[in-house]
């Protein structure tokens, strides 16, 4: 099954089976696309209540993230909040929230500006 888009990988009644969908499309996937496609595997760690794999699998392309584009970014802040979230711990999600929807701002008016979503400020 090739999927290009994150929403027709998703599974929502079997996180389990999406994230064997991430994993097949990790082993031909690289730049942006792979980031994003991680993000994904960790929110469905977070669905499944395994707290720890859904923060350590976005600790991995933290790192990584300066150089990526608008999409991998904000999908590592959304993912990185709804595991506090779900864990329990709000007050560490709203920082995410916060930085997720700051960073969806600038690049909407980047792109009113003429400067394209991929010139927003970076995390």
């Amino acid at each position: 099954m090739k999927l290009s888009h994150i929403v027709e990988m998703w599974d929502f009644a079997d996180p389990a089976k999406s994230e064997q969908r991430f994993r097949d499309a990790l082993a031909t996937a690289s730049g942006d696309w792979r980031l994003e496609l991680q993000t994904q595997m960790a929110r469905t760690c977070s669905l499944r209540e395994r707290y720890a794999d859904a923060h350590r699998l976005p600790d991995g392309i933290e790192p990584q993230l300066a150089g990526a584009g608008l999409k991998p970014r904000l999908r590592y802040l959304l993912e990185r909040g709804r595991t506090f979230h779900s864990a329990g711990d709000k007050a560490a999600a709203r920082p995410s929230g916060a930085r997720s929807s700051r960073t969806a701002l600038e690049s909407i008016a980047s792109q009113q500006h003429g400067r394209g979503a991929e010139t927003a400020r970076p995390l």
